[in-house]
């Protein structure tokens, strides 16, 4: 073979290498088969809801829980620009929640955070008997615990709030601070209800006594009985923003109204009163006649984002009647008034996620470092098919990304019209360039047909995707 040709078939492996991979409106075509990827259940795992991917890098991790043998088990597995599991992260590119020091008789994951070094940061509940903490832990970047935070070796840690005799504590939000301590957030049983339970955490893992005297506070909304976490965050002076959803149950699984909480801790710990406990509602609907008002606005993990001007982003859904639910966010000033830039003047916006869409319940959301907010949940495109993916975008100020114009929306059917199956959509993240998001989709004719998948749409920058060296007797 000559040079000429042998320098022209070089040309055309390297642009057919690297030809441009889509912006992230598109499924990326060398993540997995066709953008998706199935995470392999181990043994007879079944995978459980609710699964979160997070993004560092180029390397996405995700977090689910799995019942084994009838015990719940927390994971995470980490995968490569190319929906491959990493060989050198934990044990074939999984590391499990097991193993440690077994004062409690189960733990779970709920939610992480990665740092730059590729650490994961990890928040849930440690279990025993009726009594339940906050269980916060730190990986290394290769998948292994580390044994030199939270200063019992195990790499984690416990902290136990305890309003009430046998208290019930679970952590769901957490963030990492610029200076290297960890704000935690979630679920505090107190009397008469829940409130949300909030803890610094230092450099090493121990609690920060500089945040409130204890490193830990309980926040409460005075009139609510229950506050339920959906976001923690730092703005630019370091204080804390808080938000989720705060409701008047009347009995179980019998919720009045609900509407979205925000409020703002000083850097100290305690209440910031220029921006004290406040509730947000859209109350679209007619009130329903009943014992209570019974209209649900409730924010989403994720749905928490604070701006380089320190205004606040809330995300979550607004109640329609006949039980519908649409995309509903708010924009609020540092000052704690509804942005009027945002929306159609009035700081807030609700909408479904699309024209062919039914009910439009947002499960999670994410703002990306451009201001832009995605958000995916469940919708329900007609026939006899079941719950289906969707995926939306909207612009900093809250009007429709036009990469989203005309259907409003991508939607996504894993069952591929079979009758009965479920798709249901865990924890989106949302960087430059990338969305991802996880998906159990399941088959409710058939029992234990839960598959966890995987979807990434768009591309990650400087992915080699083909290096070919030219020499001058030909290619190596």
């Amino acid at each position: 073979m000559n040079a000429t040709v042998r320098l022209t078939l070089l040309l055309a492996a390297l642009m057919a290498s690297h030809q441009a991979r889509p912006d992230d409106t598109l499924p990326d075509p060398l993540f997995g088969d066709g953008g998706t990827v199935a995470i392999e259940p181990s043994g007879n795992d079944v995978p459980q809801l609710q699964p979160i991917v997070l993004l560092q890098g180029t390397n996405t991790y995700v977090i689910n829980h799995v019942l084994r043998d009838d015990v719940y088990l927390s994971r995470v597995s980490r995968l490569d620009a190319f929906g491959n599991l990493d060989p050198n992260y934990g044990t074939g590119g999984h590391t499990e929640l097991t193993g440690l020091d077994g004062f409690y008789d189960s733990y779970s994951w709920s939610n992480g955070v990665v740092d730059a070094q590729g650490r994961l940061y990890t928040v849930g509940q440690a279990r025993i008997g009726a009594n339940a903490d906050m269980l916060v832990c730190r990986l290394r970047a290769d998948g292994q615990f580390d044994g030199n935070w939270g200063g019992n070796t195990t790499g984690c840690t416990t902290v136990a709030f305890d309003a009430i005799p046998a208290g019930l504590d679970s952590g769901t939000v957490l963030a990492l601070q610029a200076n290297g301590r960890l704000l935690v957030g979630g679920l505090v049983k107190v009397a008469g209800g829940y409130s949300m339970g909030v803890a610094r955490l230092n450099a090493a893992g121990g609690l920060d006594p500089s945040f409130n005297g204890s490193g830990k506070t309980i926040v409460a909304h005075p009139n609510w009985k229950t506050l339920t976490a959906g976001g923690i965050a730092e703005d630019s002076e370091q204080r804390v923003v808080l938000a989720g959803t705060v409701n008047n149950p009347i009995a179980i699984n019998n919720t009045c109204d609900e509407q979205y909480f925000v409020s703002r801790l000083l850097p100290d710990g305690t209440q910031d009163d220029a921006f004290p406990p406040t509730d947000l509602g859209w109350d679209l609907p007619p009130p329903v006649p009943d014992d209570c008002l019974k209209i649900k606005d409730f924010m989403v993990l994720g749905g928490l984002a604070v701006d380089a001007d320190d205004s606040i982003t809330l995300i979550g859904n607004a109640q329609l009647e006949n039980n519908l639910y649409a995309i509903a966010v708010a924009k609020i000033t540092k000052d704690l008034m509804l942005d009027p830039s945002f929306g159609g003047g009035d700081g807030k916006i609700s909408r479904l996620a699309c024209d062919t869409c039914g009910s439009s319940r947002v499960i999670s959301a994410s703002v990306a470092a451009d201001g832009r907010i995605v958000a995916v949940g469940r919708t329900h495109l007609g026939g006899a098919e079941g719950d289906d993916v969707f995926v939306t975008r909207l612009l900093p100020d809250g009007n429709d990304d036009p990469a989203f114009a005309g259907s409003g929306a991508l939607t996504f059917d894993y069952g591929a019209g079979t009758p009965n199956v479920n798709d249901l959509v865990g924890v989106i993240a949302a960087g430059a360039g990338r969305i991802v998001f996880p998906v159990i989709s399941e088959d409710s004719a058939v029992a234990s047909d839960e598959r966890l998948l995987v979807t990434a749409l768009g591309d990650i920058e400087d992915v080699p995707v083909l290096e070919i060296a030219v020499f001058a007797d030909g290619f190596e």
